[in-house]
């Protein structure tokens, strides 16, 4: 039984909807559609465009895609087509509809729409696509599959065999109780926690002792709110350090004065520690490098007491390096 829709000028018989056009074992995302159009009541013989607009549902859903087909050969009112609308418009098992549009070949003015929309059903085919997801007749859930998340129950072993790669760029979750037989040396990324170290080795959190006769040779690096606590016959070698009197001039309140420093190798960046000879608590003293070879120490009157002409003081300037 076939289904007539009737509209202004034109109407559409549907004859026969193929989901695919499949070869003997290759399968393809086109399909054919063939009716049968009438013009006017009659069933013509001409050439018409033709244009499917492929939708979610009967009457208003969303637009999925059109096809267009120019100059299709009408024979005594029947048509054959081949449609491609790609497989993701048809992933997921629910109903899609097409509206198609008229007009004759001759034509560039705009399409007639037919209605009403003709839903697409299945090809015996693409029945058997459905259940595609099961393998030995047992579910997609019994099979690895990269497109949902998987718990695997009943104790079984998932085994990479010789010659094969277990490649992970995401991340690998694992307690790492059973993992054994692993080469340190093959290992170019990650943490390693903290009590499988030696305590000799030196780690970025916690306090640590070292022991024993060692020449650390490399540099210890800390950064943040760590701190680095130096005992015994340790050292820690200095870009370099000068002592020397200075005498600041009179500084008024809210004022500063500098005075500059000779200090070999210093450069841009370093750091400046000072060695004060008094505590003025209404003086503060910074340093910093200035220029290569030179630290500018900088007095600022941070008193409310007037000027303050501060005394010859022995100072240390002390100069280490950063590394970047």
């Amino acid at each position: 039984m076939f289904t007539k829709i009737k509209i202004y000028r034109y109407s559409l018989i549907i004859i026969v909807l193929l989901i695919a056009s499949y070869a003997a074992q290759a399968q393809s995302t086109a399909f054919t559609f063939q009716g049968k159009l009438t013009d006017m009541g009659s069933s013509p013989t001409a050439q018409y465009d033709l244009k499917f607009d492929l939708y979610t549902d009967s009457t208003v859903g969303t637009f999925l895609g059109t096809v267009t087909k120019e100059d299709v050969v009408v024979t005594s009112g029947v048509f054959t087509v081949s449609l491609d609308y790609g497989a993701a418009n048809f992933n997921n098992n629910t109903g899609r509809y097409l509206e198609i549009g008229v007009r004759p070949g001759a034509s560039i003015g705009s399409f007639t729409t037919i209605t009403t929309r003709q839903i697409l059903t299945a090809s015996p085919y693409a029945i058997q696509a459905i259940n595609s997801d099961k393998l030995n007749n047992l579910p997609a859930s019994s099979y690895l599959r990269s497109d949902t998340n998987q718990t695997f129950f009943g104790g079984n072993t998932l085994t990479i065999g010789a010659g094969n790669t277990l490649d992970v760029q995401g991340t690998l979750n694992a307690n790492g109780a059973n993992l054994t037989n692993l080469n340190a040396g093959n290992v170019t990324g990650g943490t390693l926690n903290d009590a499988r170290l030696s305590p000799n080795v030196a780690t970025l959190t916690g306090t640590q002792t070292f022991t024993g006769n060692k020449n650390f040779q490399n540099l210890i690096d800390i950064q943040g709110l760590g701190s680095l606590r130096v005992k015994g016959t340790s050292q820690i070698d200095l870009v370099n350090d000068n002592s020397l009197l200075l005498d600041f001039p009179s500084i008024p309140q809210g004022g500063s004065a500098t005075l500059s420093v000779t200090v070999n190798g210093a450069q841009f960046a370093d750091g400046v520690f000072l060695g004060l000879p008094s505590a003025n608590p209404n003086l503060v003293y910074t340093g910093y490098v200035s220029a290569n070879n030179t630290v500018t120490i900088r007095c600022n009157n941070v008193g409310t007491i007037g000027a303050i002409d501060p005394s010859n003081q022995g100072f240390r300037v002390v100069v280490f390096g950063f590394v970047f």
